[in-house]
């Protein structure tokens, strides 16, 4: 870059052409890299957890569309350019995972949840269209500075978008800003060739890009401006009388628009309804970054403190005044610049990163202001050229490229949800578990229990109702919500930081209740089976076979009627390691001792079977048991424990009345009409 520079101020020896353009795409080749290299070094940020919302937004319509075999993505918020260009990638994505056993139909994967995905490799393949559009972005803003100023000013204006942190955040997200930008700097490019020619050729390409454009995000649609305001410099006085070429970009614009999103003509009043929604949306003013229509203020101060960043801010008025000196530019800028903002001051609710288009087209003048002020600094400092060249990339892009380095480094580390998860996973399983994180990763889980705010119990009430251990994320956090006393009367058994300490998510603690067999609220029923294990007591009610754990509040209800069901919940203490899995056995006998109807099955079956039980583990067990339409009467309910292949049985120690050495009499139930 310092050649590079040095030839714009200074007479230096020829150098072959070749040897020009090998430096200078050498140079450019390496700041696209590390652009490139910058997004796609967290690729898989967050997953399988989406804490981004517009996320799954996309990908589940264009899941929807897979699996339907329907082009019409029924979702015109966005226009479908996008849509397409992820449903292509996916497709082939989709093929591989087919052929390589990662999927099966997509019938049988489940949906995308707005907080949760149990397909991440989705999102990480869309995450690189936006990583790859992104990284080309970086190439097209070289290609706008070099032919509307000179090679320096594209080369510093790449290097400058590069390593911005805010367009470096959006190229990590399956989103249509990235995109969106891409397409506007491809019109604007189209653009400033009409400015320069004139050629039929500029305004076709011009009018096509455009179209797309628009066909990404409707905003984007703002670029027909610049087309506009090119033909008028350019032509001037004949502006009318060259205007068919104008009318041709215009046409081609909705042609490319069309292509792009062709159910705006195919599905009219769907289209409609979804532009009316989206207008809607906006209008309502009642969420975004900003609030307030013609929130000057808050826009300098986001263009101050993330879009550009203080130096870049004040390279980009520099430039900006340079490029008006050269009128036509600064010109054809400012018609894109100044309606595109207008567009969004105007609305009462504002998202920055509709203004990511305009911040690929702001690395112009600051790419501008950089090479002018290298060029002044060398022009005074002849011998220290280089010291020049220097002390602009540092003041200018010393701190982006930090502050890039930081962001996806620390979102390339694992996400705390994420980690809890994994912890959660090894915890013993004996009691049930709550936890304040979202529940779709627990789904059909007989022993975990997500839950919104586990501040709606004491913990009292935790360990009277078999739970063990508590999961809490600071997110379901409410200000004098009582979970301040929680860690004081829990162990705290592992703390996830989070942000706090440079770790992606929220801050999350683990507490432990300790095994309390005196707090739990049971029928108590103590009774030995073998030397190891043995049954503390019981929960019983009428009600319906169960999935899952759930919690019966010591529950003693016997009364059923015929044909209903009992849900029984038992809880074991294990005093010493079991090396096989035993079975549970209940024989339901009427009063003459005969047995009616009785149940086996592996004890927790293959989740936690008892080869897994620790020592010293209070273990709740689930034992619902269907009943036939028995006659009305007394029943009794007997227990016992065996090994299912070999028949062996644990002999009850101390069997005590009405049980015998293998069997124990748990209790007696009542059916009644």
């Amino acid at each position: 870059m310092q050649q590079l520079v040095a030839t714009d101020v200074t007479v230096a020896q020829p150098r072959p052409r070749a040897a020009w353009l090998w430096s200078e795409w050498l140079l450019v080749a390496t700041i696209v890299l590390f652009g490139f290299g910058l997004r796609i070094w967290a690729i898989r940020w967050g997953l399988p957890y989406v804490d981004h919302p517009d996320e799954p937004a996309l990908v589940n319509v264009v899941l929807r569309m897979m699996r339907n075999h329907d082009l019409n993505p029924h979702f015109f918020l966005y226009p479908s350019l996008y849509f397409y260009l992820l449903l292509a990638i996916f497709s082939a994505h989709h093929r591989l995972g087919l052929a390589s056993g990662l999927y099966t139909s997509l019938d049988q994967m489940d949906v995308t949840t707005d907080v949760y995905t149990t397909i991440p490799e989705f999102f990480v393949w869309g995450r690189a269209l936006a990583i790859v559009l992104g990284s080309a972005t970086v190439l097209g803003v070289f290609m706008l500075g070099k032919r509307s100023w000179n090679r320096s000013a594209g080369l510093l204006a790449a290097l400058f978008l590069a390593t911005l942190p805010f367009h470096m955040r959006h190229s990590q997200y399956v989103t249509t800003d990235v995109g969106s930008g891409w397409f506007v700097l491809l019109a604007y490019l189209a653009a400033t060739s009409i400015l320069q020619t004139g050629h039929w050729r500029a305004y076709l390409w011009a009018g096509l890009w455009a179209g797309l454009a628009a066909s990404t995000k409707y905003n984007a649609g703002a670029i027909v401006i610049p087309i506009v305001v090119a033909h008028l410099i350019f032509w001037r006085r004949q502006f009318l009388a060259r205007s068919g070429r104008l009318i041709a970009a215009g046409v081609v614009s909705l042609l490319g628009f069309v292509a792009g999103t062709p159910y705006a003509v195919l599905a009219w009043p769907e289209f409609r309804d979804g532009i009316l929604r989206q207008m809607t949306h906006y209008g309502a003013g009642s969420h975004g970054d900003l609030l307030g229509a013609w929130n000057v203020a808050g826009y300098l101060n986001f263009f101050w403190s993330d879009g550009l960043r203080p130096i870049a801010a004040l390279a980009l008025l520099l430039g900006l005044a340079l490029l008006l000196r050269r009128w036509r530019y600064g010109v054809l800028w400012l018609s894109f610049a100044v309606p595109y903002l207008l567009i969004f001051l105007a609305q009462p609710g504002h998202f920055m990163r509709n203004l990511l288009p305009l911040i690929v087209l702001c690395a112009l003048p600051v790419g501008v202001g950089c090479a002018t002020a290298i060029e002044w600094l060398s022009s005074r400092m002849p011998r220290q050229r280089q010291l020049a060249l220097a002390a602009v990339l540092l003041v200018v892009y010393g701190y982006p490229v930090k502050s890039s380095l930081e962001f996806t480094t620390f979102l390339a580390r694992k996400d705390t949800k994420v980690l809890a998860e994994e912890f959660v996973r090894s915890l013993p399983r004996g009691q049930r578990i709550a936890l304040e994180l979202n529940p779709f990763p627990w789904s059909g889980d007989p022993i975990i229990e997500p839950v919104e705010r586990l501040t709606d119990h004491s913990l009292e009430w935790y360990r009277a109702n078999n739970y063990r251990y508590l999961i809490a994320n600071e997110r379901s956090r409410s200000p004098n919500d009582g979970y301040a006393s929680f860690p004081a009367g829990a162990t705290l058994l592992r703390d996830f930081a989070g942000d706090e300490s440079g770790q992606p998510g929220p801050h999350i603690q683990v507490l432990d209740l300790g095994a309390q067999p005196q707090q739990l609220k049971i029928v108590q029923r103590e009774a030995q089976f073998g030397s190891d294990l043995q049954l503390l007591g019981y929960e019983i009610q009428p009600g319906p076979l169960r999935p899952a754990i759930s919690v019966l509040d010591g529950a003693d209800q016997r009364v059923v009627r015929p044909g209903e069901s009992l849900q029984i919940n038992l809880t074991w203490r294990l005093h010493k390691h079991l090396p096989r899995d035993y079975a549970l056995f209940i024989h339901v006998l009427d009063s003459a001792g005969n047995v009616v109807t009785q149940r086996d099955a592996i004890m927790r079956q293959d989740e936690y079977p008892t080869s897994r039980w620790q020592e010293d583990e209070i273990v709740l067990e689930r034992a619902d048991l269907p009943l036939p339409p028995l006659p009305p009467g007394s029943y009794a309910l007997k227990i016992g424990v065996y090994h299912m292949e070999s028949g062996e049985g644990l002999a009850l120690i101390n069997p005590g009345p009405e049980s015998d050495g293998s069997r124990l009499a748990l209790t007696t139930i009542e059916v009644r009409e």
